[in-house]
């Protein structure tokens, strides 16, 4: 029995790395590393790091209360300044422009699929979330009165990691660099 289920599983990889492959057609992109064109560049110690916190605000045109909470989203970004992040995710009914006289649409593929899998606009539009946290125990949809206290727990924690990115453009070579 333990050498079929062996052959099994060694025949299901085997099918999956030849499955897996993909065709890349022109136009091809190439990635140049170590070129004269970009300049060498040298970051700081990571002694100045700087905690940052995303706050994901999801919201619609048709929901009532929203704008309360877009105004919280920016009162608290007033307050952090760069340590926060937000992003508006417009998603579910109520972002829906189906219906009614919108000038825009600000759903996109990716923010649909965010709210289909968190579930936050089927838990009432407007709430948020902050950096994902508690979506394993379905703790991570917030009401707008409880995004303050999580951003403040969240900064008084030590950063995890620590990133920097330096990014230029050649206009001549159309060439961007990051480093």
């Amino acid at each position: 029995m333990k050498n079929i289920k062996l052959l099994f599983t060694t025949l299901l990889f085997i099918g999956l790395a030849f499955n897996s492959c993909d065709v890349i057609e022109e136009p091809f992109t190439f990635v140049v590393q170590g070129c004269d064109i970009c300049e060498d560049f040298e970051f700081d110690t990571p002694n100045n790091t700087i905690k940052k916190v995303l706050l994901e605000e999801y919201t619609g045109h048709k929901c009532g209360n929203c704008p309360r909470a877009a105004e919280k989203a920016q009162e608290l970004k007033n307050s952090y300044g760069d340590q926060l992040i937000v992003l508006s995710v417009h998603a579910g009914f109520f972002a829906s422009t189906f219906t009614g006289n919108y000038e825009a649409d600000y759903t996109t593929e990716a923010g649909n699929d965010w709210d289909s899998n968190f579930g936050n606009s089927a838990a009432g539009n407007p709430n948020g979330m902050v950096n994902r946290i508690g979506f394993t125990q379905s703790t991570h949809i917030l009401q707008d009165s409880q995004w303050g206290q999580k951003i403040d727990d969240e900064l008084a924690k030590d950063p995890e990691y620590g990133l920097q990115v330096k990014a230029s453009y050649d206009d001549e070579q159309g060439i961007i660099c990051i480093n």
